[in-house]
């Protein structure tokens, strides 16, 4: 029985030292992808819904309109950002 509890205590233990590892960058790498997905989504209905709602305003309105609602909703606005929101507004006139 003691040799049956040291063989799991020994494959637990290298369980933790080589598998958990890799399943937290996995997850942390998919999580990282949902809030990619869910932040490109969401620029796009912002750039879409300033196309509507500013229709008779200018781009740079339009831009600050998407801008300031993405920052009531905690994202940052970077470089990324601002090329994303880009790319949203040529898709939009394709």
């Amino acid at each position: 029985m003691e040799k049956i509890e040291l063989i799991i205590k020994i494959v637990m233990a290298l369980c933790t030292i080589f598998v958990v590892p890799y399943l937290n960058s996995w997850l942390s790498s998919k999580v990282g992808e949902m809030k990619a997905k869910q932040i490109s989504d969401t620029v796009q209905t912002l750039c879409e819904s300033a196309q509507q709602l500013l229709w008779n305003s200018t781009g740079e309105d339009r831009l600050e309109y998407v801008i300031s609602n993405l920052t009531k909703l905690e994202i940052d606005v970077n470089d990324e950002i601002r090329a994303l929101i880009e790319s949203k507004v040529y898709e939009l006139h394709k």
